[in-house]
Parts: structure tokens; C-alpha cells; sequence
């Protein structure tokens, strides 16, 4: 809700191979899709990463309100549905394949680092 610009970039913490370009990247690619209210990447799985993606604020926030006053149990993906966002290939901001590996343990962090290490 107090977002000052029109985009709110959202990252979430457990993602340490998001690289400043990468992030200028998404910033630029949402700006030149205004009919979106999100740009949003699809990891290598297929699931969206909601927690690496920009959002037109103002637009996304009512719509989430919107959702959650319908349904306090409200998912992401719910929330996702309902603004139907432009899902792109992670390999448009990033060339690292391993750019929305999610690291929230000591064991995924060694685990990244020994994959970095024989690269």
C-alpha cells in the first residue's frame, strides 16, 4: 500500500544468486509490458516464483485485499490467478541456470556451493 512508485519489485531473501543485473533486468522487462500487472519468472519446474517478480502495485494490492477479504486462506497461486501475469523463462534475466535456486537451510547452501564449485 505504500509503494511510491508503480512497480514494487518484490525478492525474497532465500535466493542469494538474484544478481543486481538480473533484478534491473525483470525492472526493464516490466515497465515494457504495461498491459501485465506482473511479470512473473517460472522456475525450472515450471512453478512461478512469486517472491522474484514485479508487481504494478497499485493494481496488484487491491486485488489481493480483494482476494483476501473473500478468502483469508487465499494461496499465492490464487492470488496469481486472479491477476494473470506474464510468465517468463528465468534464462531472459539471467544466463545462470541455477538463478532461483532457493537456499533455507545450511544443508541447500552446501549443497549450492559444492554445485558452484564443480562449474
Amino acid at each position: 500500500k505504500n509503494c511510491r512508485s508503480k512497480i514494487a519489485l518484490v525478492l525474497a531473501v532465500d535466493l542469494p544468486l538474484v544478481t543486481p543485473d538480473s533484478v534491473r533486468v525483470l525492472a526493464d522487462l516490466a515497465t515494457s509490458l504495461p498491459k501485465y500487472l506482473a511479470v512473473v519468472p517460472r522456475q525450472s519446474d515450471g512453478r512461478p516464483q512469486p517472491l522474484f517478480a514485479a508487481y504494478r502495485a497499485k493494481f496488484c494490492v487491491r486485488s489481493l485485499e480483494e482476494l483476501i477479504n473473500e478468502d483469508p486462506q487465499a494461496s499465492v497461486k490464487d492470488f496469481l490467478d486472479r491477476i494473470s501475469p506474464k510468465y517468463i523463462d528465468p534464462v531472459r534475466l539471467s544466463s545462470d541456470p541455477d538463478l532461483l535456486v532457493n537456499v533455507n537451510t545450511s544443508e541447500d547452501l552446501d549443497a549450492l556451493s559444492n554445485i558452484r564449485a564443480t562449474s
